[in-house]
């Protein structure tokens, strides 16, 4: 199996107790690595916003995230949440492909 870095994060508490929080992320993560045969190395969780110029210094979890993978020559899988759709749901999975060289 495939070692992947797992990283999770909501930015909100309205967010969290939406039914897209760490949770359903975890599980939704799980469920794809599983469906790809993947296996999950680390994992990273954060509660910060994404937005903002500085968003990467003000997300340490990410860069953690991306730093492991660096190590493992692997890829971090995210999942993509949509707040702004209509019924509020998980929209789905980036398996974020960073080139970490």
């Amino acid at each position: 199996m495939e070692p992947v870095i797992a990283h999770l994060r909501v930015s909100t508490q309205r967010q969290q107790r939406s039914g897209l929080g760490i949770e359903a992320q975890r599980s939704t993560i799980q469920q794809f690595v599983a469906n790809e045969s993947l296996a999950i190395s680390a994992e990273f969780v954060e509660f910060e916003s994404g937005k903002g110029a500085d968003a990467l210094d003000r997300r340490p979890q990410l860069a953690s995230a991306l730093a492991a993978a660096k190590v493992a020559k692997c890829c971090v899988v995210h999942v993509e949440v949509e707040e702004r759709a209509l019924n509020n749901t998980l929209r789905g999975f980036s398996k974020l492909i960073v080139t970490v060289e």
